[in-house]
């Protein structure tokens, strides 16, 4: 897998805007960064996210949690651990992408703030066309019950339902994504994950 970062651009599909994803450690973490990073993660759905995700919060995503984040992904990507991507707009972060682990079938995960809603299925084609160039066979992705648009946009990016578990009295979605490799990919497994995922719904 390349270690070489790489920075891939979008265009959101109903207003036209520019939106690049960036690799945190290519970025300027300037306290301005860092106060808009806080203020998009303090949105109510952001933390709701940030809560299934099991993270323990005083009421607030605080400067604190937002430097440990951002200096843990850096450390993590040149350790070569993790992949954290920004979602950027006239350099500002809107939102965030990640590979939790930097191997096959890692987990991914991402949010994005409010106001730019609508370029989540073009953000999430555009890091499996990377997961692609760098080899994975595989991702997982996990998404709560009723969060009817995140499951939608897996859905219509190759993700099948596997299974559902509950996790902190939380319904979860669990998926997987297989690259478009035949070989790694058999049929009567792809039928047997559809099989599942029809029973299961």
């Amino acid at each position: 897998m390349e270690d070489d970062p790489q920075e891939l651009k979008i265009q959101h599909p109903q207003n036209g805007n520019w939106y690049t994803i960036e690799p945190v450690i290519a970025l300027y973490l300037s306290d301005r960064f860092i106060s808009r990073f806080i203020q998009i993660v303090n949105e109510a759905d952001i933390l709701r996210l940030m809560e299934d995700a099991g993270l323990t919060l005083e009421g607030r995503y605080s400067e604190r949690d937002a430097r440990t984040f951002l200096s843990g992904a850096i450390e993590d990507w040149e350790k070569n651990r993790s992949r954290t991507y920004v979602i950027m707009k006239d350099a500002e972060p809107v939102g965030c992408f990640g590979f939790k682990t930097w191997r096959n079938d890692s987990e991914i995960g991402y949010w994005i703030g409010g106001k730019h809603r609508g370029i989540g299925g073009l953000v999430l084609q555009s890091m499996l066309g990377l997961a692609r160039q760098e080899g994975f066979d595989q991702l997982q992705a996990r998404t709560r019950e009723d969060y009817v648009a995140s499951r939608k946009i897996l859905a219509r990016n190759g993700f099948l339902e596997v299974g559902r578990f509950e996790d902190r009295n939380q319904r979860f979605v669990l998926y997987r994504w297989f690259a478009e490799r035949k070989e790694k990919t058999p049929r009567k497994l792809r039928d047997r994950l559809r099989r599942l995922q029809r029973t299961q719904s």
